[in-house]
């Protein structure tokens, strides 16, 4: 072989362990990229999950919010009462106020039985559920990485405000589940599932 060649080939095997340790060092939790890619991705999923809550709510008529599908169940309303109550305890861990489980789920079982228009039902949620957002857009990594201990559940787990968030979605996702079948119930069919 010509000694161009392997000059050549001496290049391409530094130019390539150069590309491909820039891949390795590549650290995207150092350059912020994850805080940015879990914040964009959990606005745009509360967003949406915004949007199609109050699609829902707004499926059943008021004169149907007091239905409840079996004794002891939450009514229509009070479902989505729930999700707001919760939602504002959820904030109050955020935010680093809870104060107590017993002060603060009591407050979420009060707020729940308070009597409500179908329209105010609609602004509360839609009041926490955007200040949920503006919270998480102010959000540093710092206080994303903030844990709570959940030493009330079982388990006594120990998770930051990034699961506390995700929580946040599921529990408007089982609760929401739970008012299309009551929608179904009274012969309504629910405003299709939208991912995102």
């Amino acid at each position: 072989m010509k000694k161009s060649n392997y000059l050549i080939v001496a290049i391409l095997c530094f130019l390539t362990f150069n590309i491909g340790m820039a891949e390795i060092t590549h650290d995207p939790v150092k350059e912020g990229k994850v805080k940015a890619d879990f914040v964009e991705d959990m606005i745009a999923v509360l967003s949406s999950q915004k949007d199609y809550t109050l699609q829902v709510i707004n499926q059943m008529p008021e004169d149907k919010f007091d239905f409840r599908p079996a004794e002891g169940a939450r009514s229509y309303g009070e479902l989505f009462k729930h999700i707001t109550g919760s939602l504002k305890a959820f904030l109050k861990i955020v935010n680093g106020e809870f104060t107590s489980p017993q002060e603060e789920f009591g407050a979420v079982v009060q707020f729940e039985k308070q009597a409500m228009s179908k329209q105010e039902i609609i602004t509360v949620f839609t009041t926490e559920i955007d200040n949920a957002i503006a919270i998480l857009k102010k959000m540093t990594d710092k206080d994303l990485n903030k844990t709570f201990d959940f030493a009330f559940f079982p388990g006594a787990p120990v998770k930051d405000n990034r699961q506390i968030y995700i929580s946040i979605r599921d529990h408007i996702t089982h609760h929401r589940a739970q008012a299309t079948v009551y929608l179904r119930i009274n012969g309504i069919k629910p405003a299709p599932f939208r991912p995102w």
